[in-house]
């Protein structure tokens, strides 16, 4: 405030130094109300408002082999322990071994030993038994649990076995010789014994060879040592060598060259190991081949004496025992009791021995479906007794840590999981308001530890889960099992990518662990809470002008409807435009949000040059903070204005002679037409088995596809009712409506099945129930609709029910299953159950809503099924028109011509063939 014009609001004030003296006073008071009041005019302005909202799933989707486990949706709304679990799934095999533990466990009152995916971790136990007697003789029982196994895979099983024998004696045998064939020693029968009585020789390398040993050894017999001994000596310092023959001297042993011999005879045998100069049998000890030879070698200048004593051999033998190692390989319950015997006496090893060593054998193991996961797989450990030992005990080393893996007792190659995965889909749905925040949390658990955890969220800008960044999170969860940990992201960057236009948002969790066992995720609290500010936002929803084509001077009526798409009242100007020039503008006021409103224009073409397209366009101008103006546009097309042609006077005596003729010729058409249309026919439901030449096949595939309001379920009625009153059996897979609902659908068209439903040959598959949120009544229905082995094992138990076997399958509709399952997942699903249902030569019929199939799963199953049935609606000159095609008919030429049709009540569907198609069709028509 100016002091002037505080001294002129003291004017009144009656001395001046009162007047100083109040304006001292109020000063202070005087500035403090001016601060008030620029801070309040400079905080009045146009704010924007800003809310939280929290959402939580609404719904979840299984993918891949994932199990749901307990729990809902509602038990993620906060973080209170009330949780929903999943369990994880196979996703990856590979060739493993199971090793043999020291552990043991009782079964129903039986010991089992323990086999594991680690090496042993004790200090072992050697598992015993006896070689007294022939058979087969049990070292062990040993078990691995199946849980999470859903088959085992072909692979040859090597199985290894670390064993020996022990208790086998052996047999010493030293005999002399009693021949000298070879003559050229003196005295050469004085070496037979040791008797101080010498054979005797000075001349160098002169050898003498004896004979006739007398060895009489069994020929089961094992030689393990053989060594010939000699006793001898030298006048000073000659040498001697040995050697043998093992047949009759053709073949002799490299030598043996002693060192100097004594000067005297000590009494002493000299023993020289000749084991392995061939392999050792009875038949080369027999007294004609086996034979020994001595020479005596000179050292010196001179060649003194050689003396020798004695020349003796001695062999070690035994008749050891023959047994080698195997297996039997069985699938044991829980109870103890054998569910299956796979093979017996498998995986032979070669013969054991008394010195340890690892044996090994193999088995060609087949493909294994576990019928249990709470069975085991067995595998007994045999000792196979061929020649006995009264004395001898077999070993089996089981679980020892101090050997290596390789020299442990253990099975490899067998085909057992690797990697466990649990992945679920949830999905949401929010407000659509204008988004500067989203910050999304999940508090969950894994059973296991550092199992690899992906959170992503779905881009629906990029049409796909996030790679990285914003709406991304992985992480290795803690390393001790069964930890609560929350993970949460703030998006303020594109929050608004994260939900599509109706406010549908959806979320992925992944878990992976390379791992033999099986876990569980728990989930306890999910939250999506995003921070909003009210926002502006106008759209131009329609522009309508009429009449499209006029002549200079006409007046063209437009109306422009306006929305105002924003939370807050707006006021703006839309203006119409023709090729870049003005018509008019108009102004909305205070629209509120979500109303619209229609703003009529009106235009003059006088001035308007003729014969030629005007384009119509209306914008509406921008309003404070709004973002999106894409559509404050609207372009109607065009007006044409038509140039005027002078009129000329008519002379209708030169054309009346042919206006006769010309009414004469239409009379004759009107005629015609009448009769035409007389003729026109209207076919039954019969009509159908003549366009495809006499019914579907036994043992066929046939596709439904169609748009919405096509006929697609009335025709699957339709066919199942007709099957059925031909004797055969249907199965019914309803995913669009409640049972209910289709049984009254039915009956409405007197297709009444009850009485089928009654003897057996209808049996209802519901999947809808589950998707409503509703418990189903029947007794054949999905708990998890999108999870499709179940639904296959579903399938499969109610085609085993129906009577007769061959059976018509129907699934109606598909449409849910694209859209809660990746599209691959349902096309291999889709190709497996037409494999399946064709191999018991039944008919399986399916229905694809049109558009609801990605291109390239649409081209598969195009390419797989053997019927394409392809349904129309469409409206013409005001009504609704319904036409049907087949497409493919495998092994058959069809026309491709589309045939109309209609569903009446009490009759369904109804043809209105040409009357030539129909004269075709009837030599093939039947039921």
């Amino acid at each position: 405030m100016e002091m002037s014009k505080v001294d002129d609001w003291l004017e009144g004030i009656p001395s001046k130094a009162t007047r100083k003296s109040y304006l001292k006073r109020a000063r202070p008071r005087l500035f403090l109300v001016a601060l008030l009041i620029m801070v309040s005019v400079l905080g009045f302005q146009p704010k924007v408002a800003a809310s939280l909202a929290s959402y939580h799933p609404t719904g979840y989707y299984l993918l891949d082999a994932s199990t749901h486990v307990f729990g809902g949706v509602t038990d993620l709304y906060s973080e209170d322990g009330v949780c929903m679990a999943f369990r994880s799934y196979v996703s990856q095999t590979s060739a493993q071994a199971l090793y043999t533990h020291q552990e043991a466990t009782m079964i129903a009152g039986t010991s089992y030993y323990l086999l594991g995916l680690e090496s042993a971790d004790d200090m072992g136990e050697s598992l015993s038994a006896s070689m007294a007697s022939t058979g087969r003789k049990l070292w062990g029982k040993f078990i691995y649990p199946l849980n999470g196994v859903k088959s085992i895979s072909p692979s040859i099983w090597t199985s290894y076995y670390r064993t020996w024998y022990s208790g086998v004696s052996e047999t010493v045998l030293a005999n002399s010789p009693s021949s000298a064939p070879v003559d050229t020693w003196s005295d050469k029968l004085y070496a037979l014994s040791s008797d101080d009585q010498y054979a005797y020789t000075n001349i160098h390398m002169a050898t003498q060879e004896y004979g006739s040993y007398s060895f009489e050894i069994p020929s089961a017999a094992v030689v393990t040592r053989v060594e010939v001994g000699y006793e001898a000596y030298t006048d000073e310092d000659e040498r001697i060598e040995i050697t043998l023959s093992w047949d009759k001297g053709t073949t002799w042993a490299t030598p043996y060259i002693s060192p100097y011999l004594e000067t005297t005879d000590l009494n002493t045998v000299t023993w020289i190991d000749f084991t392995d100069v061939t392999s050792w049998t009875a038949d080369k000890f027999m007294s004609d081949n086996f034979r020994t030879a001595v020479t005596g070698i000179q050292s010196g200048e001179a060649m003194s004496g050689v003396y020798l004593d004695w020349i003796s051999v001695r062999v070690t033998y035994g008749i050891y025992p023959s047994a080698h190692a195997d297996v039997d390989i069985l699938i044991c319950k829980s109870d103890g009791t054998v569910r299956e015997t796979i093979t017996t006496d498998a995986a032979t090893s070669a013969n054991l021995t008394g010195t340890p060593q690892v044996l090994s054998g193999t088995h060609l193991w087949q493909t294994y479906t576990v019928a249990d996961e709470t069975d085991y797989l067995e595998i007994d450990y045999y000792l196979d007794v061929i020649r006995t030992d009264s004395d001898a005990t077999a070993y089996l080393r089981v679980g020892d840590k101090t050997l290596s893996p390789a020299d442990q007792t253990r099975t490899t190659r067998i085909i057992l999981p690797s990697e466990y995965t649990v992945e679920v889909e949830f999905t949401g749905s929010s407000n659509t308001d204008n988004w500067t925040q989203l910050v999304w949390t999940v508090d969950s658990a894994w059973t296991t530890d550092d199992v690899s955890v992906t959170l992503e969220l779905y881009d629906y800008t990029l049409g796909a889960y996030s790679a990285g960044g914003e709406g991304h999170i992985s992480y290795a969860s803690n390393a001790v099992s069964k930890m609560d940990e929350t993970r949460s992201q703030n998006i303020t960057l594109n929050p608004k990518d994260f939900r599509d236009a109706s406010g549908n948002w959806k979320m992925k969790i992944k878990g992976v662990k390379s791992t033999a066992s099986r876990f569980e995720f728990k989930i306890d609290f999910i939250g999506y809470e995003v921070k909003t500010v009210a926002s502006s936002d106008v759209a131009i929803l329609d522009v309508t002008v009429f009449p499209s084509s006029v002549f200079p001077g006409d007046v063209v009526m437009i109306n422009v409807t306006v929305k105002n798409e924003g939370v807050l009242p707006a006021t703006f100007n839309v203006t119409l435009n023709y090729d870049g020039n003005v018509i008019g503008t108009q102004t909305v006021t205070d629209l509120e949000p979500e109303t619209e409103t229609t703003l009529k224009f009106s235009w003059d073409t006088t001035d308007l040059t003729p014969g030629v397209l005007y384009s119509i366009e209306a914008e509406a101008s921008g309003v404070a903070g709004e973002e999106d103006t894409l559509d404050n546009t609207y372009g109607s097309g065009t007006v044409e204005v038509r140039r005027q042609i002078p009129s000329q006077p008519f002379d209708w005596g030169s054309i009346l002679p042919y206006l006769l003729a010309i009414l004469v010729g239409g009379l004759g058409f009107l005629v015609t037409g009448i009769l035409v249309k007389k003729r026109k026919t209207v076919e039954g439901f019969e009509f159908f088995n003549a366009l495809i030449t006499g019914g579907i096949p036994d043992a066929y595939s046939v596709m439904i596809t169609g748009d919405a309001g096509s006929g697609k379920s009335v025709l699957s009625q339709q066919l199942a009712y007709e099957y059925l009153t031909q004797g055969k059996s249907c199965v019914y897979v309803t995913y669009d409506i409640f049972p209910s609902e289709l049984r009254q659908n039915m009956k409405s068209f007197n297709w009444d099945v009850s009485p089928y439903e009654k003897k057996g040959t209808f049996i209802l598959i519901d999947c809808y129930s589950s998707i409503a949120g509703q418990k189903s009544e029947e007794k054949y229905h999905a708990e998890q609709p999108f999870a499709l082995s179940d639904l296959g094992i579903t399938m499969s138990a109610a085609m085993d029910e129906a009577k007769p076997k061959s059976t018509i399958i129907f699934l109606d509709s598909t449409t849910p299953l694209f859209a809660g399952v990746d599209a691959s997942k349902v096309t291999e699903f889709l190709q497996d159950r037409i494999a399946k249902i064709k191999g018991n030569k039944g008919v399986f019929l399916f229905t694809i809503g049109k558009g609801t199939v990605p291109s390239g799963s649409m081209q598969r199953i195009v390419e797989i099924v053997d019927c394409i049935i392809d349904l129309k609606v469409f409206e013409e000159k005001g009504k609704t028109k319904k036409r049907m095609r087949i497409r493919k008919m495998r092994g058959q030429k069809v026309t491709d011509t589309w045939i109309p049709f209609k569903i009446e009540s009490k009759k369904g569907v109804i043809f209105s063939p040409p009357k030539g198609m129909v004269r075709k069709k009837r030599e093939v028509r039947k039921l």
